[in-house]
């Protein structure tokens, strides 16, 4: 079993009260908590590092020199579940900032021994590492929410191989818990007649993955997200089918809501698609157009001007 986080940047916010401070940010999968620590990074310029691992000892993932100005990189993935994030700034002026976004970012079934999982708001668990997933598998996992929520299972992708005699193959389950004691599906899932979604009665979900020795196909993709019932409490966010997600899931491009309600009416900020120079950008762009329009009107009535004087 692999898997990592996915970490998107934008700049979106003014950070303020930093200047002079070393700030250092250690985000771990277990807890879901971003610890913030003083006097534990070293730099001479305002920038932001990421490593793999528990410490700035680790292998770095962001470039030697650190990341810093207003360029921003395109997403960083680590190949485990821990990253640190150092962020260095400077006495001289302060700057509007960045946002920085966690998640897992994929999950790879590898091994046919039993393997567990904890996620704080959402993950991503694919069959297999490959174009198609492995013969004679035996894979089984549990994923656990945090305490007071339940789990729901929303595939992206199921394609499996098809029947012999009107009997799976290959197939997948679901069961209630940390074991194999209690099915959510009555039948095998296989073919391609996969769950719409499939949702947990406590805080943990165990899914079981056998495959025969013969034709491999593309397999899984399925989303796992924590929920709760309606009323939503503070930070999250109220799906239009009465589940509550974290609010750190609205706009991140998968459906969390199985509803899909989460996904909808996106703007381009919650989508990361507008930086801090788009006022400035709008600005210069609305300067342009009137200063061309203004220069337009003046030729042509200069023309027209002298136009009529030669008579």
């Amino acid at each position: 079993m692999e898997f990592g986080f996915l970490f998107l940047i934008t700049f979106v916010s003014t950070i303020d009260g930093l200047d002079g401070n070393n700030i250092c940010y250690r985000y771990q999968d277990q807890s879901g908590e971003v610890v913030m620590m003083k006097n534990c990074c070293n730099g001479f310029q305002e920038k932001y590092s990421m490593f793999i691992g528990d410490s700035t000892q680790s292998p770095e993932l962001s470039p030697s020199k650190g990341l810093c100005g207003r360029f921003i990189p395109r997403p960083l993935a680590t190949s485990n579940n821990l990253a640190t994030f150092k962020f260095k700034s400077m006495l001289v002026t302060t700057s509007t900032g960045f946002k920085l976004t966690a998640t897992v970012q994929r999950m790879y079934l590898s091994s046919s021994s039993a393997s567990s999982a904890s996620f704080t708001t959402s993950m991503r668990i694919k069959s297999s590492t490959g174009l198609t997933y492995s013969n004679n598998a035996n894979y089984v996992i549990t994923v656990t929410a945090p305490s007071g929520h339940k789990v729901l299972a929303l595939p992206r992708r199921f394609e499996l191989e098809e029947k012999r005699s009107g009997a799976c193959v290959d197939y997948l389950n679901f069961y209630d818990g940390t074991t194999t004691g209690s099915p959510i599906n009555p039948q095998p899932y296989c073919d391609r007649v996969g769950p719409h979604n499939v949702s947990s009665s406590s805080t943990s979900m165990t899914l079981k993955f056998v495959t025969d020795g013969s034709a491999r196909y593309r397999g899984f993709d399925i989303i796992f997200a924590a929920y709760t019932n309606a009323p939503c409490a503070s930070k999250y966010y109220g799906c239009s089918n009465g589940l509550c997600i974290d609010q750190t899931l609205r706009c991140d491009s998968f459906n969390q809501c199985e509803d899909e309600s989460d996904e909808a009416a996106c703007t381009a900020e919650e989508l990361g698609l507008v930086d801090d120079n788009s006022a400035l950008i709008y600005g210069l762009a609305f300067g342009l157009g009137s200063f061309v329009v203004i220069t337009i009107i003046i030729g042509v009535l200069v023309y027209r001007h002298y136009k009529w004087k030669r008579f």
